[in-house]
């Protein structure tokens, strides 16, 4: 189990151990974070006939079906990441719940990505919640716990996995990364702070392409006519994450992180005065472009970005450059 989950699996080894077991437990938390993971663990030790104190056996016969995905006793949901749950998925819960457990334990439900849940089928899960239908455990994952709705929250307690600190992080990471990387606090805020997504962007040598991306960026601070020396590390950045990415992190989505953050460094420096705010653009001088906004443009520049992100991965890439080369512009008119 990653570290990070050491104090969540507590809470969940306390909620458990005092038979206090809720009806629904929703696990939420940033993406990459092992979250199914840990609902697959949290799974095994309720239906386990056999638990201990510190967790699920792992030979009995419930958890060895669990863990190879036949056990008649439940269902798991959505596995695809960016698939929207339909409606027909949800009400095999129904048939489910409707029956007597063939272990006599429980029955257990599992929804991860609960957020892609179509309104329909978010209604469905919630009738199901209201009814009494015995010793049922749902357990929901999601990134984006605010895509819930607000019927379903109410329903089901709320169980959060927290991003580790960077020097937390950054020990974890170390154990598979050979040599020194100077600009691995850069890489986990883009990727969402996220200890797993990161290892696999330094293991896919993304770090060499975000680099050159910084570097095209600041040098079009300085030069607003570089603008396009951007777009191209922007599409060779693109070009090398196809090769990995998939779902893990929408490609567009870190090139607005990438932009946003530069800003917020700024923001936080110049008008918060936080000295000690790190800069993704390394030392800039008080008499870079940037340095020159005041806090209501950079503001407004942070909300313009919202044009070039996509968490669904829907911006075809044409359209992408595009977008990205309109708001460089209103940049550099800016400054």
């Amino acid at each position: 189990m990653f570290p990070w989950l050491e104090k969540p699996w507590k809470v969940w080894l306390d909620t458990f151990n005092s038979g206090r077991v809720p009806n629904s437990i929703i696990v939420s938390g940033a993406d990459g974070l092992g979250k199914k993971t840990f609902a697959r663990n949290m799974g095994s030790l309720f239906l386990c006939e056999n638990p201990k104190p510190d967790g699920y056996c792992g030979k009995c016969h419930s958890c060895l079906m669990l863990a190879d995905g036949t056990h008649p006793d439940a269902l798991i949901i959505g596995e695809g990441e960016n698939s929207t749950i339909s409606i027909d998925a949800v009400r095999k819960i129904g048939g489910l719940v409707s029956e007597t457990p063939r272990f006599g334990v429980g029955k257990l439900v599992i929804i991860y990505n609960a957020e892609n849940m179509s309104e329909a089928a978010a209604n469905a899960l919630l009738k199901v919640l209201e009814e009494p239908v015995g010793r049922v455990l749902f357990i929901l994952t999601t990134d984006d716990i605010h895509r819930l709705l607000p019927t379903v929250l109410s329903r089901s307690r709320i169980l959060r996995v927290d991003s580790p600190d960077f020097e937390s992080a950054k020990a974890w990471m170390y154990q598979n990364i050979s040599g020194d990387l100077p600009n691995l606090r850069y890489y986990y805020r883009l990727c969402g702070s996220s200890p797993v997504q990161t290892l696999h962007f330094v293991e896919n040598d993304m770090g060499k392409y975000l680099d050159a991306l910084i570097t095209s960026f600041r040098e079009f601070l300085g030069d607003p006519s570089a603008a396009v020396d951007v777009l191209d590390a922007i599409d060779a950045y693109l070009a090398q994450a196809a090769s990995w990415l998939h779902d893990n992190i929408s490609k567009p989505d870190v090139i607005y992180r990438l932009f946003y953050f530069c800003l917020h460094d700024v923001y936080a420096r110049k008008v918060l005065q936080n000295e000690k705010a790190s800069l993704i653009l390394g030392r800039i001088s008080p008499d870079n472009p940037l340095m020159r906004l005041n806090g209501e443009t950079i503001v407004r520049l942070m909300e313009d970005l919202q044009d070039i992100r996509d968490p669904d991965g829907a911006i075809p890439s044409g359209m992408l450059r595009l977008r990205v080369l309109d708001w460089l512009n209103r940049a550099a008119a800016s400054f």
